[in-house]
C-alpha cells in the first residue's frame, strides 16, 4: 500500500508542480505550452526493428527521447496504451498530449495515459466519478482535482490539470497481481 502511494503522491507532484510554472522569466512558454514538434527518429536513437511486430515497434519507441523503464525478465514496459489497458475510457473528444504505457512486472501491470480536452476539470472529473466504483480520495486544488479510486480490481488515479484554455488529463492504473 505504501508503495501504491508513494506512486501516487509522485504523480500528483510531477502533474501539480508543472502546473505552477505558466512561462518563463524572459517571456517565452515554458515547455509544456510550445507547440509539439516531432523529431527525427535518428536524433531520438531510435532505430526500427529489421523484423518484428507493431508491439515490437511499439516497445522500443519513446517520448521526446526519454528512454522507458528498464527492461529485465520480471518486467516489461511497452509504450502506447488503449482503453483497454488503461481499464478506463479516453475522455470523449480528447486527444493524446503525449504516448502512455503500459509497464508489467511482479507487482502486477500499471498503465497510463496523457491526453488534452477543451472542457473544464469539472466535467471531466464528473465523467470518471461515475466510472470508478469507489472513490478513496479527492484533492482540489485552484487549477486542478485530483480523484482516488477504485474501478473493477483497478486502483486509479485521475489527475485533471487547468492549463490555459485546455484541460490535461492523466489517468494512472494498478491492477496487483494476485
Amino acid at each position: 500500500m505504501k508503495r501504491w502511494l508513494c506512486c501516487v503522491a509522485l504523480c500528483v507532484w510531477l502533474i501539480v508542480g508543472g502546473c505552477v510554472s505558466q512561462g518563463q522569466e524572459d517571456g517565452t512558454k515554458a515547455r509544456h505550452e510550445a507547440p509539439p514538434t516531432e523529431a527525427p527518429k535518428e536524433t531520438l536513437g531510435i532505430e526500427a526493428p529489421a523484423k518484428g511486430t507493431a508491439k515490437d515497434a511499439r516497445r522500443i519507441q519513446a517520448n521526446e527521447g526519454e528512454s522507458p523503464p528498464p527492461q529485465s525478465a520480471d518486467r516489461e514496459y511497452v509504450a502506447g496504451v488503449t482503453e483497454k489497458e488503461l481499464g478506463l475510457p479516453f475522455y470523449p473528444g480528447s486527444k493524446e498530449l503525449r504516448p502512455g504505457g503500459v509497464l508489467r512486472d511482479s507487482s502486477g501491470v500499471a498503465a497510463q495515459s496523457f491526453r488534452l480536452s477543451d472542457d473544464d476539470p469539472k466535467t471531466i472529473v464528473s465523467f470518471y466519478r461515475k466510472r470508478l466504483d469507489a472513490v478513496l480520495h479527492e484533492v482540489r486544488e485552484a487549477n486542478g482535482i485530483t480523484l482516488v479510486g477504485k474501478s473493477k480490481g483497478k486502483e486509479c488515479t485521475i489527475v485533471v490539470v487547468q492549463r490555459s484554455a485546455q484541460t490535461e488529463i492523466n489517468v494512472f492504473t494498478k491492477t496487483p497481481k494476485r
